[in-house]
């Protein structure tokens, strides 16, 4: 039987301008899972992924 999941997720540390958004969106279309990753003001990335578990403990 297949899981879906969501997580929600922050990045803490040097992740704005080392095209960190760029590989994390590329890699979930890889995986085929949905969702979002965004720069924050306070100079983190966060986001929220959803699909196969397995998939998201690959991302």
């Amino acid at each position: 039987m297949t899981r879906y999941v969501s997580v929600s997720y922050e990045i803490f540390g040097r992740v704005q301008g080392v095209w960190f958004r760029k590989y994390t969106k590329d890699k979930a279309i890889e995986l085929n899972l949905v969702g979002y990753v965004k720069n924050t003001e306070r100079g983190t990335v966060s986001g929220i992924a959803q699909g196969e578990r397995e998939k998201i403990e690959c991302l």
